[in-house]
Order: structure tokens, then sequence, then C-alpha cells
């Protein structure tokens, strides 16, 4: 039997396994089968409500349903098998890994005649999926071959688009009517290749709008969505939250709103900002600064014992230092200045002499 696997399917487990550093995670894997080749078109994340720890791992089956059946409706591909991640120390299939596959190829409803049952291990900030097929109450070490994507995709049974199937001729549908509700006028375009294209124009006489493309699997795959600069002709990559955590119901118009919400509170923050940082202070001259701070001290003692009628010893005092802190800054001053004007004069009387 020969073995093939989609890099993309590999590079989405290797993040998903980055995500998950301390805790088990995996997926399904979907693809195709005869009597000669298996492959591995696509693999999944471990889905929306899902439970994993540093020794087990349980997937969610009815969101992963969901998107097994999106692309059996797509492509005519089927579930293949499960891989997941394992600490270090267990490279290999567990005994509960090989029952719980025994239960599935056993299911006649499967028509299943072993599972490809991938590990995945860290090891040194390394992501290794070793591949394995589980198959009369064993497993065995496999060696499969990876393809892009692309190349895979040009199969004449994985040719075709989402929006040619009544799954996702109805998700079109569904897509165009929440931009309508949200009030965001798109543009939408095919390519070359057959891939939807959405222009989403960002503002009035803006030369900034959002391209959006779906991928062939769309909802299944995150659509690629950039930031188009019309007098660059660059394009920018949008970061998203929605799309980094992508699932198959999230839509488009919920990208865009989300792009908008940043931007609005980016305008906002500006805006409070504008003039709202603090002036630069003035050098530091401890004896000016001193003086006024005696001078006040001494206002204010004064008034304390005139005004509020103090016992007041305590003002008296605050008031006697005060006037005397004054007084040493008067000094201060006084000598600052004089030292100040004896150099200059100093400095006169040399330039005045005879240069011999």
């Amino acid at each position: 039997m020969n073995y093939i696997v989609s890099q993309r399917a590999l590079d989405l487990i290797e993040l998903e396994c980055r995500r998950n550093p301390d805790t088990e995670t995996g997926g399904i894997l979907v693809g195709s089968r005869d009597a000669n080749q298996l492959s591995i078109t696509h693999a999944t994340g471990p889905g929306l409500q899902w439970e994993g720890s540093s020794y087990h791992f349980v997937k969610d089956t009815e969101y992963l349903q969901s998107v097994l059946n999106i692309l059996f409706e797509y492509f005519g591909v089927n579930y293949l098998g499960v891989w997941h991640k394992h600490p270090r120390s267990m490279p290999h299939p567990s005994d509960g890994d090989i029952s719980s596959a025994m239960e599935e190829v056993d299911e006649a409803g499967l028509k299943l005649e072993e599972l490809i049952t991938p590990i995945c291990v860290v090891d040194s900030g390394q992501v290794q999926v070793l591949p394995f097929a589980i198959k009369e109450r064993g497993y065995r070490v496999i060696e499969w071959t990876s393809r892009s994507h692309g190349e895979m995709l040009e199969s004449e049974s994985l040719r075709g688009q989402w929006y040619n199937t009544e799954v996702g001729s109805k998700r079109l549908i569904e897509e165009l009517a929440r931009f309508d509700d949200a009030g965001v006028e798109v543009e939408l375009l095919k390519g070359n290749d057959e891939t939807y294209r959405v222009n989403v124009t960002l503002a009035q006489k803006s030369s900034r709008r959002l391209v959006i493309l779906c991928p062939a699997e769309y909802p299944v795959i995150a659509p690629e969505v950039a930031i188009y600069n019309e007098d660059t002709n660059e394009y920018e990559p949008l970061r998203s939250k929605l799309l980094d955590n992508w699932n198959i119901f999230v839509h488009l118009a919920e990208v865009i709103q989300e792009y908008q919400d940043v931007i609005s509170d980016s305008e906002i923050s500006v805006e409070r900002n504008i003039g709202s940082s603090a002036r630069p202070l003035p050098p530091r001259n401890w004896v000016r600064d001193g003086h006024q701070a005696a001078k006040v001290l001494c206002s204010l003692s004064r008034t304390a014992v005139t005004v509020a009628k103090w016992p007041s010893e305590l003002a008296c005092k605050v008031s006697k230092y005060a006037d005397r802190l004054e007084k040493w800054f008067d000094d201060r001053d006084r000598w600052d200045y004089s030292s100040r004007d004896a150099t200059q004069r100093q400095g006169q009387t040399a330039d005045d002499e005879p240069q011999g």
C-alpha cells in the first residue's frame, strides 16, 4: 500500500501540537483509498468542545462529523483515522488507542480495513509526526510521502469548488445575506483558478480595501484575508483572532466586523492621546525651587497663625523655621550671584591684561 499525505495536513497537525504544548490534542484524518494507495488530503483539530490533559484526549465528535460531512459533499473523501499527541515517553499507540481503533475498524458501517493513527510528540521544541496503522489488534509503523496540497487537489476526484455543491451553494447565499444585514457592500469576483474573491471597500474615497480569498474547502479551511493598498499595490495579511481560531460556524461578515471594531477602537485611542502627552520638565534648579517653597511655607504658616488661631506653639515653630529657611535661601541666592559676578570680573580682568 502506498501512503500519501498532504503537507498542509501535516502543517495543521504541527500547529495544533504547538498550541497545546502540555496537553494531549488531536483530530481526524480524511482522504481517499483504493486498492493500491491511501491519500490523506485533510486533517482537523480537536473541534470546539473537546477534552484533554497530559495523558488523555477526547475529540469533539459532533463538530468533526459536521466537518467530515462537508468534505464528503465537496470531494467524496471520507474518514481514514485519527491523530493525537502523546507524551515524549510514549511515541507509539497505547493499549487504549488500539482498543478504541479496533472498535471503529470492527464497525461494519465504516468499512475500514485499518485505522491510520499517527502519534505526535514534541521533543526539544520539534514536533514529530510518527505514522502508524492499527489492524488486527496491533499497530505497525508505516511510511508515507508528503505532497503539496495543491498537487493533491489536481487529481480528478478532488477538483471542484465549495460553491458548486449543494452545501456550498447554501453557504454562499448565507454569506451574502449576512453582508447585506451588516450593511457591508462587497464585490464578488471569480479568479482564473475558480476561487471566489471578495473585495470590501473600507471607506469612501479610501485606497484600501479588504480582499478575501475562499479556498476550495471553505468553510472547513479558513479564508485568506489581506488589506490591499491601491496606492502602493501591496497586500498586508490581516491579523484576526477569528481567523486564528477559525471554525465552520464563523462567517466572513464577522471577520469584517472584527476588523472595523479594531480600527474604530484604534482611532478613538489616537484621538484621546492627541495633545495629552505630558510636557517635558524644565531642568531642576534646586536653589530657586527651594526658595519658592520656603516662601510659600512661610506665607501659609503666617496665615495659619493669624486666621486659624492655632494655639500655636506648632504654627509658631513652623513660622520660625520657615523664616530661617527663607533667610538661608536669600543668603544662598546672594552668594550664588556674587560668586558668579566675581568669576565674571576675574575673567574680564584677565582679558584686559596685556599679552606677553
